[in-house]
């Protein structure tokens, strides 16, 4: 079975075990503690109970998926309390927490959950309240500015709202907005003696695809969509003059750097049209533009390297932001 990009190995059906005359071997642990506290059983408490084994054939440590019948189950959920947990620690960290990194991850895992439960009402009706009530958590957080709202959270958010019905009301778009249409125009100004900023260019677009699916106003307000028909024509001329000009390149780095920058820019071109329709062949054309200069540069090096010609080596390090941990929030559920 394939799950996430992961392939997962059949270990064993799960049964009961059993006596030599095949019936269920039944425990009842209870009596062998004293109840100093007085704690009351729960329904299930009086027993009798049963044991599982699994094989212990693998020696490395993972990630085991129970199924029935093929389905992927969620064997420890199994009363209101686990799901009060579960809810109650998502939201705290949402609550708690300062790293984007986290927010995505908690808002990622959500998503994907509730992904896996087709055919299980129960496990996907909890599973809404629990997303509506991390929704909610975080816009607060976002809107009081306790959390920077950046476009890879916002679009985050956007998604995970979308998987159920009603969607919870999005955070205030306003300041990330009025930032990335700033910065837009000011890189559009000065497109004739700077390079155009594709991670400008790409902030913008991802926040104005959000806003154009939920709330226009901020957008009407800016004269839209007249005013953004002329952003659009002016982004598409600069990205067209970049393709056809004339560059002289230091090394093969360099032109790696730029190959990647006309692919990232076609993309980006890419991502626009659908909201653009009456544009459509404008930004085609640019994007086209920019994906047979990215493709040009790509031969480029590929001939340089095979007449071996000396290229200079590019090292680039990351630091990786230590991954939430999931063990704690299912540790005893």
């Amino acid at each position: 079975m394939k799950l996430a990009g992961y392939e997962f190995v059949y270990i064993c059906d799960i049964e009961p075990v059993r006596n030599p005359d095949g019936s269920v071997q039944q425990f009842m642990p209870q009596a062998r503690y004293d109840n100093l506290r007085g704690v009351a059983l729960n329904k299930y408490g009086q027993g009798p109970f049963c044991k599982f084994r699994i094989p212990n054939l693998i020696r490395t440590s993972g990630v085991y998926v129970l199924t029935i019948d093929d389905e992927i189950r969620y064997p420890l959920m199994t009363t209101d309390k686990s799901w009060a947990i579960l809810q109650n620690r998502l939201v705290s960290l949402l609550e708690e927490t300062t790293a984007d990194y986290q927010v995505l991850e908690v808002l990622r895992t959500v998503r994907g959950s509730l992904d896996k439960t087709s055919g299980m009402e129960d496990s996907r009706t909890r599973l809404a309240q629990i997303i509506k009530a991390c929704c909610d958590a975080l816009r607060v957080r976002l809107d009081r500015r306790q959390i920077k709202l950046n476009e890879s959270v916002l679009k985050e958010y956007f998604d995970l709202t979308m998987v159920i019905a009603p969607p919870p009301p999005m955070p205030d778009i306003y300041l990330l907005w009025k930032e990335v249409q700033e910065a837009f125009e000011s890189n559009l100004e000065n497109a004739d003696h700077t390079l155009l900023n594709e991670e400008t260019l790409s902030k913008w677009i991802a926040v104005i695809q959000i806003m154009l699916r939920t709330d226009r106003r901020l957008l009407i307000q800016r004269s839209f969509p007249e005013r953004y028909d002329e952003f659009i024509e002016t982004l598409c001329n600069v990205v067209t003059q970049e393709a056809d000009a004339s560059v002289t390149y230091p090394d093969d780095d360099a032109i790696s750097s730029e190959s990647d920058w006309f692919s990232s820019i076609s993309n980006d071109l890419d991502e626009l049209t659908p909201h653009f329709r009456h544009l459509e062949d404008l930004l085609q054309g640019a994007s086209r533009d920019a994906y047979l200069r990215s493709r040009s540069l790509r031969d480029m090096v590929r001939s340089r390297r095979d007449s071996e010609q000396p290229n200079l080596a590019h090292q680039r390090s990351a630091t990786s932001n230590p991954a939430l941990d999931l063990e704690r929030l299912f540790s005893d559920l």
